[in-house]
């Protein structure tokens, strides 16, 4: 029997792991890092709670994903304290999802752009740890609007 463990009403972060797509329930807690962020290069990310994001001139203290600028250190965050996913695409030939978060944050890199974050969940019954998500790529060059 698995455990139930109960949605925290009060945990607006966390109330970002559960969303239904296709008839699929998917719980993404176990995404979620307790200590740290996920880090690749310039971006750092967190699922399920809200990034360590450093002070910053846009003066937001709650995003899930920021980049920082490798010369000058500027902080940009890629997300706004926003739960709801812009975009949900489930893979159909398997449980893999793809998610987009928009922000109302202006892009400094785009015109009439604003910065989001978005990932791919590719689900494995292998990788069950705790905040041990495997990385397999991160893309912060592409676009500098979009991580």
């Amino acid at each position: 029997m698995t455990e139930k463990i109960p949605v925290d009403m009060n945990d607006k972060a966390g109330l970002a792991c559960y969303f239904w797509i296709n008839w699929s329930y998917y719980d993404l807690t176990t995404l979620a890092k307790e200590d740290s962020d996920y880090t690749k290069g310039q971006a750092a990310w967190n699922f399920c709670k809200y990034a360590k994001i450093p002070e910053n001139s846009f003066d937001v203290k709650q995003t899930f994903a920021f980049m920082t600028e490798s010369t000058s250190g500027k902080v940009l965050p890629m997300t706004d304290n926003d739960l709801i996913f812009s975009d949900i695409v489930h893979e159909s030939d398997s449980n893999n999802v793809t998610f987009h978060q928009d922000s109302d944050l202006a892009c400094p890199y785009g015109v009439n752009e604003t910065t989001s974050f978005s990932a791919t969940i590719i689900c494995d019954k292998e990788n069950t740890g705790k905040g041990q998500g495997k990385i397999i790529s991160a893309d912060y060059t592409t676009d500098p609007c979009n991580l």
